[in-house]
This record gives C-alpha cells, structure tokens and sequence, in this order.
C-alpha cells in the first residue's frame, strides 16, 4: 500500500514540501494574476479558483 493511499484510508494527508504559494504561484504563472485574485477574494479559498482554472 503506497502512502497516498494510506493517507486517503485515513483522512491524513500530508504534503511537507508542497506549501500554499505552490499552486497559487503555478496557476497565475498560466493564467491572469487579477482575475485569480479577484476568485481568491470572492471565494476566500484556494482549491476552488486552481480547479476552475
């Protein structure tokens, strides 16, 4: 059993190197930074603007 699965299994996953300017820094490299910030704001939350985009 890889780790990924066992911490699915167990609702704990952990990413040590992956820090939140990751995927906030990935997605406005690709897509324009003001309409991501104006999704951030309304949002309020970083998985939904990176999915949508």
């Amino acid at each position: 059993m890889n780790r990924f699965r066992a911490a699915r299994v167990t609702a704990a996953p952990t990413f040590r190197n992956v820090k939140p300017a990751a995927p906030r820094d990935g997605v406005t490299s690709e897509a324009d930074p003001h309409r991501f910030a104006l999704s951030y704001d309304y949002v309020g939350d970083l998985g939904d603007p990176t999915a949508l985009i």
